[in-house]
């Protein structure tokens, strides 16, 4: 077998490895999304009164919500989100 031939061979052998791995390294980069998951949480002022329909913000999503008669809310969120809570009264 003359050297030329043997060089063609290998040369088909390592790309035919190349195209496998390459394959199995593609498949493998997912792009995974962050779980939303419920923030629970409640409102009050310096007195510790609870702040009656205080508004809670997600700064990330803009979703907002506003606080019951206890100063409660739940909202949701993905990690590293932002939350704001405000009042006017």
């Amino acid at each position: 077998m003359s050297l030329k031939l043997k060089v063609l061979r290998l040369s088909k052998f390592l790309l035919i490895l190349i195209f496998f791995f390459s394959q199995n390294i593609i498949a493998q980069t997912k792009k995974v999304t962050p779980e939303k998951v419920t923030i629970s949480g409640s409102v009050s002022n310096k007195l510790s009164e609870a702040m009656k329909a205080a508004t809670v913000e997600n700064l990330n999503t803009g979703q907002t919500v506003l606080t019951d008669n206890n100063g409660r809310y739940s909202i949701e969120a993905t990690q590293g989100d932002s939350l704001s809570a405000s009042f006017i009264g």
